[in-house]
């Protein structure tokens, strides 16, 4: 598909526009900011090009499209640049939480966000065995050159009721995964060309746990499990 670019003058002076914002119309649905209020570009070349095709995340989207309902509580861990919890919260659900570990898809996250008027909690840092408390981490969340804050899934599964999982196939702390809270009862596993021994052990360990493959709905680059017991 063929993206569109807008270019909205965000104020006038004297000398004429004195800056711009570019956004890419994404084909999943979302409007995505190319550059800042100030002109200062946010992606490069290759990340446009991957927001105007929307292919990385097709699978997972086409997938969330289905199952997403207006009570979902979601958390997308290691999210990237945003696009899954942001349309995880353009399709209704009423609680979204992403998580990631590199400051400038936090960053990306919360841009995109803010671009399509949505709601939800963009936070920096790593899920899984806490190591601060989550005001810290909060705290800390937007401040380049600070380590991710690790947080504490357990928590965060429990205080928030998540319902929705979304993760990697390569999300490094699996044995969390073996004693999920009995609200959580679907799970998104996005899986790569070079996932599959990852991809491997999380379905054992899922289906190990009470959670059952969905193999109706899953595809290439996105596997649904839903819980059984």
């Amino acid at each position: 598909m063929t993206a569109v670019v807008s270019l909205a003058e965000r104020r006038l002076g004297p000398e004429g526009p004195q800056s711009r914002e570019a956004a890419i119309a994404c084909p999943l649905g979302l409007t995505i900011p190319v550059s800042d209020r100030n002109g200062l570009r946010l992606i490069d070349p290759a990340t446009e090009r991957n927001f105007a095709t929307g292919e990385p995340w097709g699978a997972a989207a086409r997938l969330m499209q289905t199952i997403i309902r207006p009570k979902d509580r979601v958390i997308a861990i290691d999210a990237g640049p945003g696009i899954l919890p942001a349309l995880a919260a353009r399709l209704g659900a009423k609680r979204v939480i992403a998580f990631d570990p590199d400051y400038a898809n936090t960053r990306m996250t919360q841009h995109i966000f803010q671009a399509n008027d949505l709601k939800g909690e963009v936070l920096h840092g790593r899920v899984g065995r806490p190591e601060h408390s989550r005001e810290m981490a909060r705290s800390r969340a937007l401040m380049p050159g600070l380590p991710a804050p690790n947080h504490d899934l357990s928590l965060i599964l429990e205080e928030e009721r998540i319902s929705l999982m979304i993760l990697p196939a390569e999300y490094g702390e699996i044995s969390l995964m073996r004693h999920l809270p009995p609200k959580v009862t679907r799970i998104v596993l996005c899986t790569s060309a070079n996932a599959a021994p990852a991809v491997d052990l999380m379905m054992l360990t899922l289906i190990g746990s009470g959670f059952s493959f969905d193999a109706a709905l899953s595809g290439t680059g996105a596997l649904l499990f839903r819980r059984i017991r």
